[in-house]
């Protein structure tokens, strides 16, 4: 509190019932909810015991007494944490609460204050499977339904003061608006949840969901590891803690799980926004190799953590498959007996061979790197005049996108007056949309 005021003992009882254990956001919603509303029902709910009590309507004396009995038990449920049992039970006793009512009213009990209740903690029934509530839903309508045809056929006394059968239909609007309200209500949050998760289940990857405590949320359908023995567990199911998983390695698979784990447990934390490693994954018939990303995702009041499993076996050999043709390449541009040289899209020298190094007079590490404007190079035509900047074989090919063949000209090595006589060749390299990449001058 501010200024060091103390809070009220409404204030201390009311933080009291809060939701204990839960940094999940939706676990938090109901919670909040199943508090507010036990709270503001058993409240509410108190006057009129009192009234119904000093008017001697004992049937609603006893209905009452049973309802706020469960409301206390609510709300102790909820306080430990076991929000989705709290819910149940609030709306359990609402549907079976406005049942009673009817049967109350069959008898010639009236009182309308009575029929406020069905429709408040009724709409905790967003956790009940819906199969369950709609039975149960379906049940109250019904036995009202049933109450009324047969009191307008007479085979149930009623009480026949005017307005009697108010309280009846009352009753029956009530069950049925909040029936068809709520249901509507847990078909929507049924529908968000199976396309949730049939989006988890369409990744390729092995993908899961934890929460703030490393419990598994979500996990994908069917794991693409099941024929390798991954050093980092995947969980196979939800409600299970992955860092508990990781803790029960042992063996080869400790030394990679636990650094898995301490990476897991920083992001977690919130030390850092994401981690990623990559770990060795062999099956029976072949080598392979895994990426495992783990990335704090936003989530408003919850920690939301993603973990992905990818198979990069693919990458890596091609990546692999890459590096051999390159160094076979360079083998074979080294071995010619003509000078290569290998300019950027910028005249900058890229690769030069070891007869082009010996032709120029510079070492590999002095020709790389320098562009065609550097004064190091000096270029001659056949009369031995010096040759124009724009008239060089590299930039002749960047000004026609065009190949230069049979080009004679002479350079002259740096510190030396001797001119070496060339053949030059040159001829540009082009990407798939017709941009330059590079020029090689031979």
């Amino acid at each position: 509190m501010q200024n060091g005021t103390k809070p009220s003992p409404a204030r201390r009882l009311w933080n009291g019932l809060a939701p204990r254990d839960s940094d999940d956001e939706e676990q938090l919603r109901i919670g909040n909810a199943v508090r507010l509303l036990g709270v503001g029902a058993f409240v509410g709910i108190v006057p009129f015991l009192f009234l119904e009590w000093r008017s001697g309507w004992m049937p609603q004396v006893w209905l009452l007494s049973i309802v706020e009995l469960v409301l206390l038990g609510a709300l102790w449920l909820n306080r430990r944490g076991q929000v989705r049992m709290a819910a149940l039970a609030l709306n359990a006793t609402a549907l079976v609460c406005g049942a009673a009512l009817v049967f109350l009213s069959a008898a010639g009990y009236r009182d309308v204050s009575l029929l406020l209740f069905p429709g408040i903690p009724v709409l905790a029934g967003l956790l009940l499977p819906r199969s369950y509530y709609w039975a149960m839903s379906a049940a109250a309508v019904l036995v009202a339904a049933s109450l009324i045809l047969l009191q307008i056929h007479g085979l149930i006394p009623y009480a026949t003061q005017p307005g009697a059968y108010i309280d009846l239909i009352a009753t029956v609007v009530i069950l049925m608006l909040t029936s068809v309200a709520v249901g509507y209500l847990v078909v929507a949050l049924g529908n968000s949840r199976r396309l949730a998760q049939a989006t988890i289940d369409a990744l390729w990857h092995h993908t899961c969901v934890l929460d703030g405590k490393g419990m598994v949320l979500a996990v994908t359908r069917a794991s693409r590891l099941a024929d390798v023995s991954p050093p980092i567990p995947l969980p196979a199911s939800v409600s299970v803690n992955y860092l508990d998983l990781c803790e029960k390695a042992s063996g080869s698979k400790a030394r990679e799980t636990a650094a898995f784990a301490a990476g897991l447990r920083a992001v977690l934390r919130g030390e850092q926004e994401e981690f990623a490693m990559e770990y060795a994954c062999h099956s029976p018939c072949e080598d392979r190799c895994f990426l495992t990303k783990v990335r704090r995702v936003g989530a408003p009041g919850a920690i939301r953590v993603v973990i992905a499993h990818e198979d990069v076996t693919g990458q890596r050999r091609a990546e692999q498959a890459l590096r051999v043709s390159e160094e076979q390449h360079r083998q074979l541009v080294q071995n010619l007996h003509a000078g290569v040289v290998v300019h950027g899209p910028d005249t900058r020298i890229l690769l030069a061979n070891e007869q082009a190094c010996r032709l120029l007079g510079l070492s590999e590490e002095e020709i790389r790197g320098k562009a065609a404007v550097d004064p190091v190079w000096a270029f001659f035509r056949p009369d031995e005049t010096p040759l124009p900047l724009q008239e060089y074989p590299v930039n002749q090919v960047l000004a026609s996108r065009s190949p230069v063949r049979d080009l004679v000209s002479a350079v002259r090595r740096p510190g030396t007056e001797d001119l070496v006589w060339l053949l030059v060749n040159a001829f540009p390299e082009l990407g798939p949309r017709g941009e330059l990449r590079q020029v090689v001058v031979t």
